[in-house]
């Protein structure tokens, strides 16, 4: 009589094999939620830089700006840590604003202090020349030749940085 061949998996192939599975996705997932808060910190410096490089264009092409042209352009950080506003003319006419969402500004680094939490800021680019104004509350962040910025992720706290010297240069770190 021949032997009959059961062809299948048992119960507990099958249950090693869910198990792994199931590790796998939680490993995934939870890098995968790394990687977004990652990608928002690096979108929003991204943004914050187009608003500087955008003001410093603005301010050497003299676009018009409250019907004038020839007029400064800058960069506000305010006050509430999440708000920054590109600006123009000498009465700050708001252009745009960007709402950091989960991110806000953490400290800015003069090259010869460091200033907590010390807002607001103003960036600020001369009209025609684009020469660059550091202003801020504290008088050491305005003599300093080089600001560093540092952003927050409120959820992973992870701190990423980027600097404007006074020369115009805008780096991240």
């Amino acid at each position: 009589m021949p032997k009959e061949i059961k062809s299948g998996f048992t119960l507990v192939e099958l249950l090693v094999v869910i198990s792994i599975i199931s590790i796998l996705s939680v490993i995934i997932a939870v890098n995968f939620k790394d990687f977004s808060q990652d990608e928002l910190s690096k979108k929003a410096i991204s943004e914050i830089q187009t608003y500087l490089r955008t003001a410093q264009a603005n301010a050497t092409t003299s676009p018009l700006c409250d019907k004038a042209s020839g007029v400064d352009w800058g960069v506000n950080f305010k006050t509430d840590k999440q708000r920054i506003e590109l600006v123009c003319g000498p009465t700050n006419t708001i252009i745009k604003t960007l709402i950091l969402d989960n991110l806000q500004l953490d400290s800015i680094e003069g090259s010869s202090c460091t200033v907590p939490k010390n807002l607001p800021l103003i960036v600020s680019f001369t009209a025609l020349t684009g020469a660059v104004r550091i202003i801020g509350s504290d008088p050491c962040i305005g003599k300093s030749s080089k600001v560093t910025l540092n952003i927050k992720n409120l959820k992973s706290k992870e701190i990423k940085s980027f600097s404007i010297s006074s020369g115009g240069a805008i780096d991240v770190e």
